[in-house]
């Protein structure tokens, strides 16, 4: 996930994860904690996991927005329907 924000980005490769997130969450109102932990997550339990799922669907929302693409919107769209 974090690859679509950096080809549409490539600055983003100089900051470091916590810069990444900051200015990604800056650009799509998810604070930057969410961020980070979305896109570079730790080890975590199963109620972490199902969290962080949701907010990378918002992520991938996010990216679409920003140019990205319509296969993006379309497999968003597919994992909000199952």
């Amino acid at each position: 996930m974090a690859g679509a924000w950096y080809r549409r980005y490539p600055r983003l490769r100089r900051l470091n994860q916590g810069e990444r997130a900051a200015w990604i969450g800056a650009r799509t109102g998810i604070p930057a904690v969410q961020v980070q932990g979305a896109l570079f997550p730790e080890a975590e339990d199963d109620r972490l996991l199902v969290a962080r799922t949701g907010l990378l669907q918002r992520l991938w929302l996010a990216v679409d927005r920003h140019g990205i693409g319509g296969a993006i919107r379309h497999e968003a769209h597919e994992a909000r329907e199952v």
